[in-house]
């Protein structure tokens, strides 16, 4: 028992805290139905939203509004409808240092999964399924980032002290049983990097240019994710297969977020 107590906490210390640089879910409609259009921002929020964009096809409209502490938007265009939870770019960052999140990418996609769930109607049927996401965790440097990366992914670990712009991006696809349909391949799409960001001051007011006073530089590991569905499925997904699919595909997200992102076991 002592034993599996230090296991536990070695594995609990080695998490990484990943913030939410962007959180997406998306659907193409089946073939021939591109006027199949999502419930309404307000339908899935239960508020108004504050921005509307609406414009005839091919133009995507949308819907915006606040969404715990970030920005919601629900839009449509041919053959697509998306989800997308973002930061508030019009709003104060945390700290001149910090580079703008929706939190912690646990609870930002606890907080995602309702309202993805509920921008589908029961008469809906859809051919394809994505969840998207960008993390990304808060480093000193590039040869800190590096670091990381090398205790991330088992294909870095030889990765020079004097590398740098390294990109790898890899697909490990795994099966699901999907009622009505059988097995599918689900891809589980990931990209991983150091950036680095120019942090800009901008100072002005009514009557004043906005004028940029310096900038700081920060860094920070990040993982893009691509969780979805093929394309090329025979058999088109219910109303329930929509929803416990999204479950399964935000699931794989958050198990690849608590394994340091990189794929579970």
């Amino acid at each position: 028992m002592r034993r599996s107590r230090r296991t536990q906490t070695s594995k609990k210390a080695d998490a990484m805290a990943w913030q939410t640089e962007f959180l997406r879910v998306t659907a193409f409609p089946i073939s021939g139905a591109s006027d199949l259009l999502p419930n309404s921002w307000k339908q899935i929020t239960g508020n108004d939203p504050d921005e509307i964009s609406k414009h005839p096809p091919p133009i995507q409209s949308f819907e915006a509004g606040p969404f715990f502490g970030g920005r919601l938007s629900v839009g449509h265009q041919p053959g697509r409808i998306d989800l997308v939870s973002m930061p508030d770019q019009t709003s104060q960052s945390e700290g001149a240092q910090q580079l703008r999140h929706i939190g912690d990418f646990g609870l930002a996609m606890e907080n995602m999964l309702p309202a993805a769930r509920k921008m589908f109607r029961p008469d809906m049927a859809m051919q394809r399924l994505a969840v998207g996401a960008v993390i990304f965790y808060p480093v000193e440097s590039t040869e800190d980032g590096y670091k990381v990366l090398r205790s991330i992914l088992p294909v870095a670990r030889e990765i020079p002290e004097t590398a740098s712009d390294f990109s790898l991006q890899v697909n490990v696809p795994v099966s699901l049983s999907v009622t009505g349909i059988g097995e599918i391949r689900i891809n589980r799409l990931l990209r991983w990097n150091v950036a680095r960001f120019q942090i800009m001051n901008m100072v002005g007011g009514s009557g004043i240019p906005t004028q940029i006073v310096g900038g700081i530089e920060t860094h920070a590991v990040r993982v893009e994710m691509d969780i979805n569905t093929p394309a090329d499925l025979a058999t088109p997904l219910s109303y329930q297969n929509i929803l416990d699919v999204i479950d399964y595909l935000a699931s794989m997200a958050r198990a690849i977020a608590a394994n340091r992102g990189w794929f579970p076991q």
